[in-house]
């Protein structure tokens, strides 16, 4: 069950923000590399932090698995308290 990354309902992957040191967020470039998501920015040179879906107003993020569950909202810069 869950097995594999996909994205719905558009053409692109979208839901995710990267951040530098300086902590302003940015919206990423995100692509689906086998079990994994990789995001990038041209605005941020050395990511630190990532985060998904992280406002109410992001409904249109669209990163599910392939049986159709939805990923759940995350922030790696809780992790790093």
């Amino acid at each position: 069950m869950g097995k594999g990354l996909v994205f719905r309902n558009g053409d692109k992957l979208q839901g995710f923000e990267i951040a530098g040191k300086d902590h302003p967020w940015h919206w990423a470039d995100a692509k689906i590399e086998g079990d994994t998501v990789v995001v990038s920015s041209e605005k941020v040179a050395e990511p630190v932090h990532v985060r998904y879906k992280s406002h109410n107003s992001c409904s249109w993020a669209n990163l599910f698995n392939k049986d159709r569950w939805p990923a759940f909202a995350f922030n790696t810069r809780w992790l790093a308290k």
